[in-house]
């Protein structure tokens, strides 16, 4: 798949509610860098199209502090990206 990342500095509050472009296998890393805020990314946001949301896994959102990243990849299957590592 294809392998992207982006670099995004909070310094407000910010959601992320879904990624477009999707197509089965490819990732996508999102990085928290520079912020002073937190970045947080919506489980299954009826703000973004089905095909661009994001299952988080957990049922709940993902907060990304300054400095967190995490990783996702598009699942073609169910259509929508997973969120599959945080650090």
């Amino acid at each position: 798949g294809i392998y992207r990342r982006l670099r995004l500095t909070a310094t407000g509050a910010a959601s992320i509610t879904g990624f477009s472009r999707g197509a089965d296998g490819r990732r996508l890393t999102v990085s928290n860098v520079d912020g002073t805020d937190t970045i947080s990314i919506a489980h299954l946001s009826g703000s973004s199209s089905a095909a661009n949301q994001i299952d988080c896994g957990t049922g709940a959102a993902v907060e990304l502090l300054p400095g967190d990243n995490a990783e996702f990849v598009y699942d073609g299957t169910s259509s929508l990206w997973r969120v599959t590592g945080t650090n």
